[in-house]
């Protein structure tokens, strides 16, 4: 395959140049010819400052050639350099830079449509930058409505199956433990089976809180705790009393993270408290909100377990988040008092943490 030529900006500049000069040359002479009854003998004779006239006559028609040769190839060439940088410029995707002015001929009509492709590819990208946010909010999304069902599938698993058979075991071995006729060694052990399942059944409901959904899922912080409390009052797993003020329009990370310090607390009391019931009080005043769970259960040593407790650590964490104070009461045999105080502030029409 034949390799195309290529013309250069200086070759053109050349062409011009002798097609001026030719063409000048030709005017001048026939100029003279037609003014003048002149031969070409005459005027191949004639001098001026020791010079044929002819040949001042070819100088100044060349000179004049490459005069405007190199004027029209100047101008060429730096409309072609800007047309050159100009593509560059949206092959790279720079297409906020301004156009130069390229005149109104063919390479001017060429600057008009690489502005209208510089628009179009604009769009594109955009477009494509759109689709791609998409893409990912959408992965996000099914990848958290998979991880919300594979919570709620391993939730009603644990507690359909191993919770009630652990329910199960407990009262067979209840059940033994009351046959007087066992010898004490063996009533001992059955006693101590039965407490294991006892506390593997703890566990297992603050593990069926923990699979619960992490956030309020379009609830108000309202509606969550008190399904949340109904739940727990209908599986008869502790009796819960709450009492919830009407609130104020809460942020909705703040609302997250007073549902997951209920969360918490409840866990660390069907873990760890032994207790039978539950208070919960959420009130609002003075621009302040105030969070209590109190337990009837057998209390600990606060300071111990302040550096021990990943439940009471992740609590005050978030309480601190919020620009709230944690105050914890707890006396062995007399319950646990959790207290968080938030103040809230209201800055033009909004509420705010």
């Amino acid at each position: 395959m034949k390799k195309e030529r290529k013309t250069s900006v200086i070759g053109l500049m050349v062409q011009v140049a002798v097609l001026v000069a030719a063409v000048v040359t030709l005017l001048v002479l026939f100029m003279m010819f037609h003014a003048y009854p002149l031969t070409m003998r005459v005027l191949l004779a004639m001098e001026w400052l020791n010079l044929p006239v002819f040949i001042w006559i070819v100088g100044s028609a060349v000179a004049a050639g490459v005069m405007v040769g190199l004027s029209y190839g100047y101008g060429l060439k730096k409309r072609l350099t800007s047309l050159i940088h100009l593509i560059n410029t949206l092959k790279q995707g720079r297409f906020h830079e301004p156009f130069p002015a390229l005149g109104n001929d063919e390479i001017g009509q060429i600057g008009v449509y690489l502005r209208q492709l510089a628009v179009h590819l604009k769009k594109q990208v955009v477009s494509l930058q759109q689709l791609s946010s998409e893409k990912a909010e959408w992965k996000n999304q099914a990848k958290r409505e998979a991880i919300f069902e594979e919570r709620q599938r391993l939730a009603r698993e644990l507690h359909d199956a191993v919770s009630q058979q652990l329910f199960a075991l407990s009262m067979m071995l209840a059940a033994m433990e009351r046959n007087g006729q066992l010898p004490e060694k063996e009533r001992a052990r059955i006693s101590m089976m039965k407490k294991m399942a006892l506390d593997t059944q703890k566990e297992m409901r603050a593990l069926l809180l923990h699979l619960r959904p992490v956030s309020l899922e379009g609830q108000t912080l309202t509606e969550g705790l008190e399904k949340l409390f109904r739940e727990y009052s209908a599986k008869r797993w502790m009796d819960i009393d709450w009492e919830i003020d009407p609130l104020p329009a809460l942020s909705k990370g703040m609302e997250d993270h007073l549902f997951r310090i209920v969360q918490e607390g409840l866990s660390n009391v069907l873990r760890h408290a032994e207790a039978s019931k539950l208070r919960v009080y959420l009130k609002y005043r003075d621009q302040q909100l105030s969070l209590r769970l109190m337990d009837n259960g057998k209390g600990f040593d606060v300071e111990r377990m302040k550096n021990t407790s990943y439940g009471l650590r992740s609590i005050e964490e978030r309480t601190h988040e919020m620009g709230g104070v944690l105050k914890l009461i707890s006396l062995p045999g007399k319950g646990t008092q959790i207290e968080i105080k938030v103040p809230i502030i209201e800055q033009k029409g909004q509420i705010e943490s």
